[in-house]
């Protein structure tokens, strides 16, 4: 629809194009995170999609330069498998340099993560917290759950929280205090924003977060 619609200059054929990409890779991070914690991967009826399919928004991205849609495409495709990221440029469906903009963004995703988890890595109770000893414990025994889970190496950092809340829930030794839940929360979703903020460094669009314009 995209192609067609820049192609041949029907207006409402790019329009409903842009809505329906721009519903699965959107430009606020609290939507892309909705996106992504309700649908597993994007789904945004009535388009369904999952990261492979990345790889083909790329490539129309390559013809048509949309620069405002490649970020949270990137984030998309660091949920695949290396393996597979590789397969689609040997198959020349990724250039070299898209490749590359592959791997930094994985990369940035688990420095992120890291960063994320710091609060209970280091132990970080809230000056608010009402069971300073239990928390602390609680925070020895989620740190063993983040690594044994591979959490520090992850590039799925805005859906992590939402499944290690699971966790905590469900086991009584990974319980924390409200204050100290609340606190990890916010700063984990701070966290989330400054990698939001800053992904179209890793895929050669600083500017990303512009309006998506028509190209001329």
């Amino acid at each position: 629809m995209l192609r067609l619609g820049c192609k041949y200059e029907l207006e409402h054929i790019w329009s409903e194009a842009i809505r329906r990409l721009t519903r699965c890779f959107p430009l606020s991070f609290e939507r892309f995170q909705d996106v992504v914690i309700k649908g597993g991967t994007c789904l945004a009826p009535p388009v369904q999609m999952v990261p492979l399919d990345a790889i083909d928004i790329i490539g129309v991205h390559r013809e048509l330069l949309f620069d405002s849609l490649i970020p949270p495409v990137f984030y998309s495709l660091a949920q695949l498998h290396s393996s597979d990221v590789h397969a689609t440029y040997m198959d020349k469906r990724l250039s070299f340099t898209e490749l590359s903009y592959y791997h930094d963004t994985v990369e940035t995703l688990q420095a992120f993560s890291i960063k994320a988890f710091s609060p209970i890595l280091t132990s970080t109770v809230s000056r608010l917290c009402t069971q300073p000893s239990e928390c602390l414990q609680a925070y020895a025994e989620i740190s063993k759950h983040v690594v044994r889970n591979g959490l520090l190496n992850s590039t799925g950092i805005i859906r992590d929280l939402d499944a290690l809340e699971a966790d905590i829930d469900s086991d009584t030794e990974l319980r924390l205090c409200e204050a100290c839940l609340q606190s990890f929360r916010s700063h984990h979703q701070d966290i989330c924003q400054q990698m939001w903020n800053g992904l179209g460094e890793c895929c050669g669009v600083p500017c990303w977060t512009k309006a998506v314009r028509k190209p001329a």
